[in-house]
């Protein structure tokens, strides 16, 4: 009697333990996000000294495609591409400030692993390149000399659910490590140099998987 409770309880243990092995799978997704990001742009003198900064904080939109690869229930990774656009509102009109892109890779782990619900946080990085929008540097007199494309990386992370198996919500966060100089040289009889970054970029998502 006693060894047929005890397989009884293995088998409600070993349920629960077993039904996350049909959790999260592996596959294709996209998604689109919605944000907030910080971008500026600083202006120093021959000395080093920062004689201008202007903020270009504003509304961000993302889009995200890749494939995920889960090898545990909990344990996975992720390989995407991503574009994102960083803007703001002038004179009623959404005016372009910056463009993000590139590759990334992120590490997954679900701490809740469940057939129709799973919760857990990302964490990686990515590498590809900014684009700067058409009114920074248009000051500069040399615009031949004027860079506004650049290599760009940075962190990525934050938080991810799944729910009903195809559908996600995400917080997501990333902090670049570069910035982009747009120009170092005379100016008009004045030694600058220009450059042109962001702090973070925060949003939230919303993911497909097929």
């Amino acid at each position: 009697m006693k060894t047929k409770k005890l397989f009884a309880r293995l088998a409600v243990i070993l349920f629960f333990v077993a039904s996350p092995l049909v959790a999260e799978e592996s596959g294709v997704f996209g998604g689109n996000a919605v944000g907030y990001g910080t971008p500026h742009i600083k202006i120093l003198n021959a000395s080093g000294d920062t004689i201008s900064k202007k903020d270009y904080n504003g509304i961000t939109f993302a889009f995200i495609a890749g494939y995920k690869q889960f090898f545990t229930p909990n344990f996975g990774l992720r390989y995407y591409i991503n574009v994102n656009t960083i803007g703001k509102d002038v004179g009623q009109k959404f005016r372009g400030t910056l463009m993000d892109y590139g590759v990334n890779i992120d590490m997954l782990y679900n701490f809740i692993a469940r057939p129709n619900a799973n919760l857990g946080f990302f964490l990686g990085a990515g590498a590809g390149a900014n684009t700067w929008g058409k009114d920074i540097g248009k000051d500069i007199a040399d615009s031949k000399n004027v860079k506004k494309t650049a290599f760009s990386a940075g962190l990525n992370f934050g938080l991810r659910s799944v729910f009903a198996k195809h559908y996600g919500l995400e917080i997501a966060a990333r902090v670049p490590f570069t910035k982009t100089t747009i120009f170092d040289g005379d100016n008009q009889g004045n030694k600058i140099k220009m450059t042109a970054s962001y702090d973070y970029n925060l949003g939230l998502r919303y993911i497909f998987n097929f």
